[in-house]
């Protein structure tokens, strides 16, 4: 990429976040993180699941998954966050890391198992699911998957904290949550410090986890 995705801009705000999830096909004899975890360790590059694509969130969350628990679960790249989801409805594939929203209906339908969701914190949207480190993996954590403003690098504060307080107030409004909402965001709203702190530790979490595992473009 033709920038440094830390320094070339500058923060402003992040409007929301989209939790994500590991879920499962019914036909694969798991209920759980450690089921899953149990399983894979009994078959050993036997299980393989699905996400949007080489590089995503999804895929770091996967070999983060594979390095914390110990297992070595098979990465099949899709072009795109669909076409894995429905693979893994059709039980082409036994497991995707897909984006919470996308599946939330499918798992209350039945046609797909819910296990956990990858972040820090549970998700509002399925409080009664656990997430990773909840769940068995102590420790495990990826960095929230985020919609937000950034301008460009060295942006002046009168400017930075004018865009920040125009899209707070606008968070505020329950008609621009509840958009936010149907498409799956959950809203937040911080500082330009917050959000850079935050910007900053996703990126060398993925730098790690792109280094320890040899991830390479494609």
């Amino acid at each position: 990429i033709p920038f440094d995705t830390v320094k070339d801009f500058t923060p402003i705000v992040i409007v929301g976040t989209a939790p994500q999830a590991i879920v499962v096909h019914p036909s694969l004899a798991v209920a759980s993180v450690k089921e899953l975890i149990d399983y894979a360790k009994k078959n050993p590059g036997k299980l393989s699941f699905g996400t949007s694509g080489v590089g995503s969130s999804q895929h770091m969350g996967g070999v983060l998954l594979n390095r914390a628990a110990g297992i070595d679960m098979v990465h099949v790249a899709y072009k795109g966050g669909a076409p894995a989801l429905n693979d893994v409805l059709g039980g082409q594939i036994p497991v995707g890391i897909v984006i919470l929203s996308n599946v939330i209906t499918h798992a209350r339908a039945g046609k797909l198992r819910l296990l956990a969701v990858l972040e820090a914190q549970r998700a509002k949207a399925a409080p009664d699911t656990p997430t990773v480190a909840e769940a068995g993996v102590p420790g495990y954590a990826v960095p929230d998957t985020w919609i937000g403003l950034v301008g460009p690098a060295k942006l002046p504060a009168a400017i930075v904290d004018q865009a920040n307080a125009a899209v707070l107030k606008a968070l505020g409004f329950p008609d621009v949550r509840a958009r936010l909402e149907a498409a799956g965001f959950e809203v937040k709203g911080n500082t330009p410090q917050e959000f850079a702190e935050g910007i900053t530790r996703g990126y060398e979490t993925y730098r790690r986890i792109t280094t320890e595992a040899g991830i390479k473009p494609e």
